[in-house]
């Protein structure tokens, strides 16, 4: 299970109806219901949302995303996401907080949350990726976005990042032509969506290798 929180008050506030604090305290309660169920096989992960800057605010420090994913840690989460809500993020910034969060959380699971809103989502990956980030949230055609995000696109394209990926050498297990045929699968439910991506657009190079899995797509 995922919880999110932004780390901006303002951002918190407008989405949840809660200061940051309080959405700690919320999942500190979450927390303690999963261990009085007897159930510790149910993991909990705690998403940091604006943690690069935010639309209400504006700058977010550093350092108080930093302390946010100590308390989250204390208070029992499972894993840690790292969200570039808006659309904010630079590959300096992903870089830098990244390794820090890194270091603080050890074996732990950590997730980078991206959007391409301006164009360095991908290129945020690839960072992150050299950081030793190994899971990043993606959506099939870059559907989604943020209602305090003007103009905002929704996350990094997964055909894209799926693309990328492979392409650096690296298997995800996903067959990239059965995920173009579920996008346009998808599109033709949705016509009024904007969908986006240049693999879609452009189709893979002659000189792409990939995962290919062996199983029919229905």
């Amino acid at each position: 299970m995922h919880y999110v929180l932004s780390a901006s008050n303002e951002h918190n506030l407008k989405n949840v109806r809660r200061i940051t604090a309080e959405s700690v305290d919320d999942f500190s309660n979450i927390i303690a219901a999963r261990d009085e169920s007897g159930r510790p096989d149910i993991k909990l992960g705690a998403g940091v949302a604006t943690a690069f800057g935010c639309t209400v605010a504006g700058r977010v420090d550093e350092q108080h995303v930093l302390q946010l994913v100590e308390t989250l840690l204390k208070a029992g989460a499972d894993e840690i996401a790292i969200a570039d809500t808006v659309g904010y993020a630079n590959p300096g910034q992903v870089r830098k907080l990244v390794r820090q969060v890194l270091a603080l959380i050890g074996d732990l699971p950590v997730t980078c949350h991206l959007h391409d809103t301006r164009g360095l989502g991908l290129a945020n990956v690839v960072v992150a990726l050299d950081a030793d980030v190994r899971s990043f949230d993606s959506s099939l055609g870059g559907l989604d976005g943020c209602p305090f995000a003007p103009n905002a696109t929704g996350n990094i394209n997964t055909e894209d990042t799926v693309f990328l990926l492979e392409s650096e050498g690296m298997k995800t297990g996903i067959d990239i032509h059965a995920l173009l045929a579920i996008r346009e699968q998808v599109a033709s439910w949705l016509p009024e969506e904007p969908f986006v991506g240049s693999i879609a657009r452009a189709g893979l190079p002659k000189t792409f290798v990939g995962s290919r899995l062996h199983h029919a797509l229905t």
